[in-house]
């Protein structure tokens, strides 16, 4: 499994939707119950933005 979580934040107002960053997260390295603050990333996932993301993992392999 090479497969990438990726995760993309938007603000959507009436009147616009603003984009507030990205994540990505290798699926190999996601534990079940594991909780893990992220840091936001531009939209090429080069440089970091303002922000972060507070995540909780549970995975079912099927």
């Amino acid at each position: 499994i090479h497969d990438i979580l990726e995760i993309t934040i938007y603000d959507e107002d009436k009147d616009r939707v603003e984009f507030l960053g990205k994540i990505a997260i290798p699926l190999l390295k996601i534990k079940n119950g594991e909780k893990q603050w992220f840091a936001l990333k531009d939209r090429k996932l080069r440089h970091r933005v303002k922000g972060h993301l507070y995540l909780e993992f549970w995975i079912t392999y099927n």
